[in-house]
């Protein structure tokens, strides 16, 4: 475990609608990988790559998910274009994350989403390391 493990002990107790609550953290992790190569939706058919282990823990958690934290290390910084592009990646990454969130949270009357009105609401929060 990483960072996450202080992250699941510290959020219940701050300031939010989830305080004091039980939370659980679903980790997917792949140490020496990079955003484009490894995690795209767009490249999910390729070798090595993890889009769909990340799905797989989106749709299956018991109880809801709430936001995604998304730790980066440094592997995309040292090829050029990786580097150039990691903007444009990461932008279209949380995209696809929070469109699959939206797309696999409860349903509440209808058609009408319980927790998020669309996956732009879907809490991201970014760590680089």
């Amino acid at each position: 475990y990483g960072p996450e493990l202080m992250f699941g002990h510290v959020f219940p107790r701050k300031d939010s609608r989830l305080k004091g609550k039980p939370i659980s953290i679903a980790k997917v992790a792949v140490g020496g990988t990079e955003l484009y190569k490894n995690w795209m939706k767009e490249n999910k058919d390729e070798n090595l790559n993890y889009w769909d282990a990340l799905v797989d823990v989106i749709r299956g958690g018991k109880g809801s998910v709430e936001g995604f934290v998304w730790f980066q290390g440094e592997n995309d910084s040292f090829h050029a274009w990786n580097r150039e592009n990691y903007l444009d990646h990461l932008t279209q990454f949380i995209a696809d994350v929070r469109q699959e969130i939206y797309d696999n949270t409860p349903f509440k009357y209808g058609t009408f989403k319980m927790r998020f009105n669309s996956p732009a609401d879907v809490p991201v929060v970014i760590c680089e390391l």
